[in-house]
């Protein structure tokens, strides 16, 4: 009776221990630490004189920021620095902090994986503002022989 007893209360104690430990590593592995980032916008951009900030050449960005009528997007147009080609044909400038650059999120996100890809660290970052949304899609002729394999997409 006394060994049952002895097991029994054996095995709650070691329970609490794990639990215990198992709940404050979790908490640690769980507790992000706070980072202020300084242009997370095109107001913060436009209030800031650090960055200089350039549009990708041809882009219709040029058309939904003059179109707009938000004093930050008239701005953002206004006081860029010019232009450049693309966002992976300027990678390396983007990279090493020369200007920030206004392109598509896609076309950022694939210069993201070659920063890290060659460097082991990302040195970029996207803000957390959508300026404009675009959804991407096919249209074909009705019997195109391009139908069947863009199907097995």
């Amino acid at each position: 009776m006394d060994s049952g007893r002895l097991l029994v209360l054996t095995w709650l104690l070691a329970s609490l221990v794990f639990m215990t430990s198992y709940s404050g590593i979790l908490t640690s592995m769980l507790t992000v630490p706070r980072i202020t980032i300084p242009i997370d916008s095109l107001a913060d951009l436009v209030a800031q004189s650090d960055l200089p900030w350039k549009l990708e050449a041809g882009a219709m960005m040029f058309n939904i920021l003059a179109d707009s009528t938000k004093p930050e997007y008239q701005e953002t147009l206004k006081r860029m620095n010019g232009t450049f080609y693309s966002c992976w044909a300027s990678r390396e400038d983007l990279v090493e902090g020369k200007f920030a650059a206004i392109c598509d999120k896609t076309s950022q996100k694939k210069v993201m994986s070659w920063d890290f890809s060659t460097t082991g660290q990302c040195h970029l970052y996207i803000t957390s503002e959508t300026i404009y949304f675009s959804q991407m899609s096919m249209a074909f002729r009705i019997n195109s022989s391009y139908l069947e394999g863009t199907d097995r997409m």
